[in-house]
């Protein structure tokens, strides 16, 4: 279960990242089956341990982009602790969704505020207020919430009656009522802001269902939130209401750090409008020089980023989410690969004779190589490294802005991480034409370029020419395009020269060509996946969508844990249990076919199942053994198959052999309706008992080989915010591997077919059953009564029991001298029976006097 568990979640842990919305696009109808050749990975999946690759950031990216609707939001905002509402990050603009009371630490950006971000609830304050535990958010944060919002606000009558309906509601809404309020003020959305002082956490999951309907989770991810304030770099664009709370709360130390901010603003309010208003005669940018988080005397970078964006403190950043378009392009063509490689084996072949090209990308635009400046850097979070030492721009791009490393006092160049697919990807997408000219723009592997582009442009050629891609591809790419997506450079073009900040939108070449569109669609595919962001930073100056750094997959060991195996435990154990019971109950029998000299009744060794295991084994264990049959028949068989490339699931085809044992183990329901019926059946029991048997092994086998189960996929994910800005819980399809239908069926053959045989048997054989010999003893089980043959063992009112019969029936018998001792264990009862008396009463030339002499006589009650 490892590996298949590993490999089903690193396949949906992919198909997620690229949208559910594509899925309806890739197959012919919305279930997948995982044994279709667009379900594949590639490597094996057969080790004891496993690791499954997820987005480590995937929880951000459900936070920005699915759950910051309504309803989510206020559900998620509900269920988030008062004391943690300051984390939630977003710069806000107003005290209350009237717009009364303004928070923006400057002009500009309240303009901003006004202009376009009115209809997201995240910049109200009111909208956290309305929805969090107002006494828990004031014992952590009242005193500072006092001396920030509430001394201004409530200096009015208005704002009196606000605090009161905002921190002590008479009644709280529904969501629906909240929902309702929250449009009527036009806000849609609740839009919190691209961050890296924290991981928002994301538990996600998808389960397997057996036949009972009961369904298993099975991680695809499992991160808790958590803080890396030491790590964060993103504080100089704004630092979050947590530290504009710590800054003007009363009372402050004189200390002062970037985790403590300066004491000039303790005691001043976050409220423009206020005549204590912290920023009246400083700004945020002063702050944050002052306490250290931005240097007193700003690098180059920040100079120039400064210049172009707008002063630090009061630069909002948003997540910009990949366009689906172009996730539904990437989509189609990886799932088209898959089918290439899964149906082709020449395309399998000269696929993986690709030459690797994941040490030979370091690609930098042309408009860049002909400036040929020095790359000092390439994230506004970071000063620039000195010049002296440093290759051109020629030799790759550097680092870009990036959610997880810190800034660094030397080069790092930026990581791309290319596979094969990637790059037969980026060859459609970007419709590549001169190899030459798009390699000359990776001088430092120019050569290796050109091998792995013409083979991958070959492969293309050969087996993946589909026109129905060129409206996918143009809507794709357009959908980039108005991104407005950048890749920017810090650079100087000599140690003399100031730093510049070099800009380059994707997919929109200057000089017209398209020839780094294929090294631009290596990186957007990342984006794609999850791999990247694009975060755009709104400054008072202008705004700019910024494409960030490579970040690595979270790769999480399978936990073993999690496969549930009691329950079939349980069953195994029952059936090893029922299984050497039966053998030693067999064995018992030939004890006392032996010791009776052969002198049996051998027919009804035929009744051992019907007879001997219900006597011994019981009801309840019987029916949990023919169950397991049940189950065994109503669950798929998914087995994980590698082709030395690639791993796929392959649908598992028992031999017919087994599916017939299999079938026959589903008998033994057969014989507990069998008996339980029998108080009504009574004497026609034996007519149809072994034609009903026949019957439901024919048929069971029959519709378990012909018409075997199979699994239905369904993808569906569904996600909810446990902590706002913090935590979010998924579930994100299941897999069902057995069906109840299937279950119901197999119970109805059962009855149905016993209810067939019973009235056949009634109308066929009503006057011979008149005739048959019975008997009545509290020793003899209903079964044997009627199973048994009884005929030949029946003399004068007395039924001369054979011991291996007798033994069935669940009587244990010794012979010491003339006397029979038995013992009964389905009464526990001991009895004995004195031989001489009853050899005296059979004559010596009656046909069976021998046999009769080595029974056991019982004598009916009749």
């Amino acid at each position: 279960m490892t590996g298949a568990h590993a490999f089903t979640a690193t396949w949906l842990n992919e198909w997620i990242v690229l949208g559910r919305e594509a899925l309806p696009l890739l197959i012919d109808k919305p279930l997948v089956q995982l044994d279709s050749n667009q379900v594949a990975v590639e490597g094996a999946f057969d080790q004891s341990v496993a690791m499954v690759p997820s987005v480590a950031n995937f929880g951000a990216e459900l936070q920005y982009t699915r759950l910051n609707v309504l309803d989510q939001a206020i559900a998620g905002l509900r269920a988030t602790s008062g004391c943690d509402v300051p984390w939630i990050f977003t710069q806000y603009c107003y005290v209350d969704f009237n717009q009364r009371w303004e928070l923006a630490n400057s002009a500009s950006r309240q303009a901003r505020c006004k202009a376009s971000m009115t209809a997201n609830g995240a910049v109200f304050i009111e909208s956290v207020l309305r929805n969090v535990d107002s006494c828990e958010f004031k014992s952590c944060w009242g005193d500072a919430f006092t001396s920030g919002i509430a001394n201004e606000v409530q200096s009015t009558t208005q704002g009196q009656q606000w605090l009161q309906d905002t921190l002590s509601p008479v009644f709280v809404l529904s969501i629906a009522d909240e929902i309702a309020l929250w449009r009527a003020h036009n806000i849609t959305t609740f839009d919190t802001q691209w961050q890296n002082f924290k991981r928002i956490g994301l538990i996600n999951s998808y389960t397997i269902s057996n036949l009972y309907g009961v369904s298993y989770p099975f991680n695809l991810q499992y991160q808790n939130t958590s803080f890396r304030l030491a790590k964060q770099a993103m504080f100089i664009m704004y630092w979050g209401l947590a530290n504009d709370f710590d800054a003007v709360a009363p009372n402050r130390s004189s200390s002062s750090s970037p985790s403590h901010p300066p004491l000039l603003l303790s005691g001043r309010s976050l409220v423009r409008s206020s005549p204590l208003y912290a920023f009246a005669n400083t700004s945020l940018e002063a702050v944050l020089q002052l306490n250290g988080t931005l240097p007193p005397a700003l690098s180059q970078i920040h100079q120039r980023f400064r210049h172009v964006i707008g002063p630090f403190g009061s630069i909002d950043m948003h997540f910009i989410a990949c366009p689906k378009a172009a996730k539904h392009a990437v989509a189609i063509i990886f799932d088209m690969l898959n089918r290439v490689l899964g149906t082709n084996h020449d395309a399998k072949r000269d696929f993986y004779n690709i030459t690797d090209p994941s040490s030979g990308i370091t690609p930098a635009p042309k408009a860049w190589t002909d400036v040929n400046f020095v790359p000092v850097g390439g994230s506004p979070f970071c000063a620039e490294v000195p010049f002296a030492g440093q290759g051109s721009i020629a030799m790759g791009m550097v680092s870009f802005p990036s959610w997880e490393a810190q800034c660094k006092s030397f080069i790092t160049w930026t990581l791309i991480a290319p596979t094969r697919r990637y790059l037969v990807t980026s060859v459609l997408l970007s419709n590549l034409t001169d190899v030459a000219r798009i390699c000359a723009q990776n001088v430092q592997y120019q050569a290796k370029c050109t091998d792995f582009v013409n083979e991958i442009v070959s492969f293309v050629s050969t087996y993946l020419v589909d026109l129905v891609l060129l409206d996918l591809i143009e809507a794709a790419t357009t959908a980039i395009r108005n991104t407005r997506v950048e890749m920017i450079q810090f650079g100087q073009t000599s140690a003399d020269d100031p730093v510049e900040l070099y800009r380059y939108r994707v997919l929109e070449d200057p000089f017209g060509g398209n020839e780094f569109a294929f090294f631009s669609w290596m990186y957007l595919i990342e984006w794609t996946l999850g791999l990247r962001e694009v975060v755009s930073f709104q400054g008072d100056v202008r705004t700019m969508a910024i494409l960030t750094e490579y970040t690595a997959p979270l790769q999480q060991q399978v936990d073993g844990a999690q496969t549930p195996v009691n329950f079939s435990i349980y069953m195994r154990s029952a059936v090893w249990y029922i299984t050497l019971a039966m053998i030693a109950v067999t064995s018992l029998l030939l004890l006392y076919v032996f010791a009776s000299h052969g002198q049996i009744e051998v027919s009804n060794l035929l009744e051992l199942q019907r007879v001997g295991a219900i006597v011994w084994v019981g009801r309840p264990l019987l029916f949990l053994r023919g169950l397991t049959a049940i189950d065994l028949l109503s669950t798929a068989i998914l087995e994980l198959a590698f082709d030395g490339y690639m791993s796929t699931f392959r649908v598992g085809h028992p031999p017919w052999y087994k599916t017939v044992l299999a079938a026959n183990e589903v008998t033994w329901m057969v014989a507990i309706v069998d008996d339980l019926a029998m108080p009504l059946t009574q004497g026609y029991t034996p007519y149809y008992a072994t034609t009903n048997s026949i019957l439901v092994w024919t048929i069971t086998a029959s519709l378990s080989y012909y018409w075997p189960v199979t699994h239905v996929v369904s993808l569906a994910q569904r996600c909810a915010i446990v902590q706002m800005d913090a935590q979010i819980v998924c579930t994100s399809g299941d897999i069902a591997i057995g069906h109840v239908s299937r279950l119901v069926t197999l119970a109805m053959l059962v009855l149905a077919s016993k209810l067939v045989c019973f009235v056949a048997a009634r109308i066929l054989v009503r006057r011979r059953v008149a005739n048959d010999v019975h008997i009545k003893s509290i020793f003899v089980y209903a079964g044997a009564k009627y199973l048994f043959e009884l005929s030949k063992w029946m003399s004068c009112d007395v039924y001369y029991m054979d011991r291996m019969s007798a033994a069935m029936n669940g009587i244990l018998t010794v012979q010491l001298h003339e006397t029979m001792h038995a013992l009964d264990i389905k009464l526990w009862r001991v009895f004995s029976v004195d031989l001489s008396d009853e050899a005296s009463s059979i004559p010596n030339h009656h046909v069976h006097a021998a046999a009769y002499r080595r029974a056991l006589p019982l004598i009916s009650d009749e």
